[in-house]
């Protein structure tokens, strides 16, 4: 049986609310307003839960029926590990407004480790120094899917915006106004709510594994301009020092050509392929590759962003506290 690491890709980090060199080319994605109240944008959620689906049926789903749904039809796209028949009637019941419920059987992507990578060559960098403290086989996959496996997949083929948030993802107000649309209206190609910062111990190598990709593709203004944003110190005292600056994306939207892009698909290929496996290896995290490729897509095609409040929508991921109660669905 193949067990999904439902956590996000992420060790502890520090918060960073605002980052001048991540602020080109954003604007405030204040909502429109005449919204439509029922979902107008080619656009999809998209979810990847875990195992353990109790709480995800019972809590998480109903909010996002109540608090968005109800109000902005959009289709569900759900990946799963084989799951059973009552989980899946579960699921659909729990959700009545959305558009359409897409559910798909990921689980080939945890059942073989990527080429040229064994099992015991896993578990020998998995107990080595720091990494014994860190996330094991499942999480490492699972970073590796959201990093890039996802954005190939042909069911993803009809959509043009994704809305990605976790099994443990929780609205707990209501969303203020079709997240789609804010994107369509300010010509978004991204979405965040705000930006952290991932340690060192997670990101080993990963700016010098990039450099040598952004070397062999991008011009050198790209790569000076990418330096600015991610690196700082004085490198004739040799204190250059790379800031692994990420979109927090348990909460993203975005459209699905960025995450395609020509730049896009060529970076994430070297980072997961080349040496040294660093996804697999020192557990990389999907959030400061996708953060890496997001910039360099955005300042080549000239692109916006989209800076969501903090509070948008109540969001609150991996409640300590008890949540406030939902309201009483209405029974037609």
């Amino acid at each position: 049986m193949v067990v999904f690491s439902f956590f996000l890709c992420y060790a502890p980090f520090e918060a960073v609310r605002t980052v001048e060199t991540l602020d080109g080319n954003r604007v405030l994605a204040t909502c429109p307003r005449f919204s439509p109240v029922r979902g107008s944008v080619n656009g999809v959620i998209l979810i990847l839960i875990g195992k353990s689906t109790d709480r995800f049926v019972s809590d998480m789903l109903p909010r996002l029926e109540a608090y968005f749904l109800k109000n902005y039809s959009y289709p569900v796209h759900i990946f799963h590990e084989n799951l059973s028949d009552d989980v899946r009637l579960a699921i659909t019941a729990a959700i009545p407004s959305a558009y359409r419920v897409e559910l798909e059987d990921v689980s080939r992507f945890w059942n073989t480790l990527p080429d040229g990578i064994s099992e015991d060559q896993l578990r020998t960098w998995m107990s080595t120094g720091s990494q014994r403290k860190t996330q094991g086989r499942g999480y490492r996959i699972m970073c590796r899917f959201w990093a890039g496996l996802v954005w190939q997949l042909p069911s993803l083929d009809a959509y043009d915006y994704y809305w990605r948030l976790d099994d443990d993802s929780f609205l707990t107000t209501y969303v203020p106004c079709d997240v789609f649309q804010v994107m369509q209206l300010h010509q978004c190609s991204y979405g965040y709510m705000y930006i952290k910062k991932d340690p060192p111990s997670v990101t080993k190598d990963l700016w010098t594994t990039f450099q040598r990709w952004a070397y062999s593709t991008l011009t050198q203004e790209e790569i000076s301009v990418i330096t600015d944003k991610f690196v700082t110190g004085n490198e004739t005292l040799g204190k250059k020092k790379f800031r692994a600056f990420m979109y927090y994306n348990n909460f993203e939207i975005g459209t699905i050509a960025l995450k395609r892009h020509l730049l896009y698909t060529s970076m994430f290929r070297f980072l997961d392929e080349e040496e040294p496996r660093g996804i697999m290896q020192y557990r990389w995290g999907d959030a400061p590759i996708h953060t890496l490729g997001v910039e360099v897509v955005m300042h080549r095609m000239g692109w916006k962003k989209c800076k969501f409040p903090d509070a948008f929508g109540g969001y609150i991921h991996k409640p300590r506290k008890p949540l406030p109660v939902l309201p009483r669905r209405e029974v037609k």
